[in-house]
């Protein structure tokens, strides 16, 4: 969910839905549990994907996840993943803040047939 719309489109539609989400005075917190959102991510994913095919056409979806911290149901987030690792679906996790990332880059490691995961801790490449 980006905010008020159900997707973003184009870097430019990912930066104004991340700014319009922190305009709102929210406050990330735990627990950081991502399944139900992968799940979710991926059924659509095979929805837009046999939808854009009967026009002839190809979809592929990328899930965007920015938190701050640790992801808390590891062993679900693992299972979820593999479960969808079939699906027209790209994961990308970037992690801001200080937390303790180490089980982000377990899920990042993760041997699926295809890396469906892309784990990003953003204080490596800020300068700030």
């Amino acid at each position: 969910q980006c905010g008020p719309n159900k997707e973003a489109h184009g870097i430019g539609g990912v930066i104004d839905a991340y700014e319009r989400v922190f305009k709102t005075k929210l406050t990330m917190s735990g627990p950081t549990v991502f399944a139900e959102v992968i799940y979710t991510s991926a059924e659509l994913a095979t929805h837009a994907q046999a939808c854009a095919k009967a026009r002839g056409e190809q979809a592929y979806s990328i899930l965007l996840i920015v938190t701050d911290g640790a992801v808390t149901d590891l062993e679900a987030t693992k299972r979820s993943i593999a479960s969808v690792s079939n699906a027209p679906l790209s994961i990308i996790i970037v992690g801001v803040g200080d937390a303790n990332f180490s089980a982000m880059q377990e899920i990042d490691d993760m041997d699926l047939g295809r890396d469906i995961v892309q784990f990003v801790p953003m204080n490596e490449f800020s300068s700030s």
